[in-house]
């Protein structure tokens, strides 16, 4: 399964934690079919209702962050806009582990799930030609198969990382909101047992425009940042706890 993952799609992405109770992205299905054709809606109590075009959930949804990134605003991830040309799996690990896009250094391969939440079921392929592409050409580049060497248009496979804090930091429910702001954000994450922090907002450039200590601390914290005087970019917010750091990024605008 590990190689099919490779062969068909890697993406690198990136995000603050990882999380066990996940959004699910909806499909972007629209349409509606009966055994041979697209039909119009069937209503309750018709054949063919109740189909995926009748629920809508956590519609597909994306940001550009104009640094070779995209946010995913349904999962949370970020994930690498240009997923490049093939290579293979060392390689994509290679990549993870030395990647600085977008001014994070904690990048990954993605798992399954997080690579399948990309996924737009609207696309389409007749035979070894791509018609529409599985996933949304305004926000990502993905290559296709080159026929010019012998490829088939659908043996396309593209790659991109996902960052991650370690699951040891025992800090959860992270939110930061707005973000991006145009001047204040909202903080806070619970700390699931006693420990010491450091919570920092850094720029790129690793200066410090935050810092405060929490000693011995447990429970929920939550506060209030205010860059309005600062300039407009991307901060860092650091979590640096007994075990490891959790960061996430902010977009002053």
């Amino acid at each position: 399964m590990k190689n099919k993952l490779f062969t068909a799609a890697l993406l690198f992405s990136t995000t603050a934690f990882s999380q066990t109770n996940y959004p699910i992205v909806d499909t972007d299905v629209s349409n509606y079919f009966d055994n041979s054709s697209i039909i119009s809606a069937p209503t309750i109590g018709q054949a063919f209702y109740g189909q995926d075009a009748h629920y809508n959930g956590n519609q597909p949804s994306y940001t550009d962050n104009n640094d070779g990134t995209i946010t995913d605003n349904v999962t949370g991830l970020i994930w690498e806009k240009d997923m490049g040309s093939k290579i293979n799996p060392t390689d994509a690990i290679t990549k993870a582990d030395t990647l600085t896009k977008g001014g994070f250094t904690d990048w990954r391969v993605p798992t399954l799930k997080e690579l399948y939440s990309l996924i737009l079921f609207t696309g389409e392929s007749e035979g070894e030609s791509a018609k529409y592409l599985y996933i949304d050409t305004n926000y990502f580049n993905q290559p296709i198969g080159n026929v010019s060497i012998g490829e088939r248009e659908i043996d396309a496979q593209t790659c991109t990382l996902i960052r991650i804090e370690s699951e040891s930091t025992a800090i959860t429910n992270l939110e930061v909101y707005p973000n991006p702001s145009r001047d204040v954000f909202n903080v806070s994450f619970v700390s699931e047992e006693i420990q010491s922090l450091e919570i920092r907002v850094v720029n790129l450039l690793g200066e410090v425009t935050f810092t405060e200590s929490k000693q011995e601390f447990i429970g929920e914290y939550s506060k209030q940042f205010d860059l309005a005087t600062f300039p407009k970019g991307i901060y860092m917010l650091e979590i640096e706890t007994n075990n490891g750091v959790v960061n996430k990024k902010l977009i002053l605008q």
